[in-house]
């Protein structure tokens, strides 16, 4: 395992189009390493769960209860990571801190159901002013 290949990740993370691809060179490299979570600590992320829940609801059409979600951090490259089962489907996630940039995967494995994918960033749009609410009827 070579941790220096993050940097890798994280590029990939900013400019490849196709998300199985930086999902696929993150298991390749990192996620079926025993060493690489010996490295990590256990962390919080409120807004990544938040997400993770959004995705989870738009693909699933179910609430979701990620309360067993386990999330972990490797501090020197502030990359966070983790997943969770839920039901059928199993829930990942990768973030780097810096950049403010993740993909969440939703998968049910052992299913005919395809793989769901989504980039999400958690940077502030500038001069971002919600449109005003409708409540007309």
């Amino acid at each position: 395992m070579h941790l220096k290949l993050l940097s890798t990740l994280k590029l990939k993370m900013q400019t490849e189009t196709d998300l199985f691809k930086i999902w696929e060179f993150f298991l390749d490299h990192f996620g079926e390493e025993p060493g690489f979570f010996e490295v990590c600590v256990p962390t919080d992320h409120p807004l990544i769960v938040s997400v993770m829940a959004d995705v989870c609801r738009a693909v699933t059409k179910l609430e979701i209860d990620l309360t067993q979600l386990k999330l972990f951090l490797l501090p020197e490259y502030k990359f966070v990571h983790g997943g969770v089962p839920v039901g059928k489907f199993l829930i990942s996630v990768i973030y780097f801190e810096e950049t403010m940039q993740g993909v969440v995967s939703v998968v049910a494995p052992f299913s005919t159901t395809k793989t769901h994918m989504a980039r999400f960033t958690l940077a502030a749009v500038p001069h971002f002013q919600p449109a005003p609410a409708s409540f007309d009827n």
